[in-house]
């Protein structure tokens, strides 16, 4: 499967064209909204820092903005993150659903 690079990315947002974010990515942008920081949102993913900070990356090039901003040392996120976050959460809650044995 051919993952798409930035420019890739960017391309598709000009053509007005949608590219869906992979889970990945909205997962270490839930754990920076979390934790604030890169390093430990490695942690509670079990992933490297480096590839945190690629996700984060990626997400802002596919969404066109920043989703944080640097605030006395941490990373806070921005309103635009809090929104795609609070969206991105019902995904959670469904797999979540789907892990829980049926009653």
């Amino acid at each position: 499967m051919h993952k798409l690079n930035s420019r890739e990315i960017a391309a598709g947002m000009a053509e007005g064209t949608s590219v869906r974010p992979p889970l990945r990515e909205i997962e270490a942008l839930r754990a920076m909204v979390a934790t604030g920081k890169t390093t430990q949102a490695a942690r509670d993913l079990g992933i490297s820092q480096p590839s945190v900070s690629r996700a984060i990356a990626s997400l802002e090039a596919r969404l066109g903005q920043p989703l944080f901003m640097r605030r006395n040392g941490r990373l806070a996120p921005t309103a635009e993150a809090l929104a795609f976050e609070a969206r991105a959460a019902v995904i959670f809650d469904l797999l979540d659903q789907l892990a829980a044995p049926h009653a």
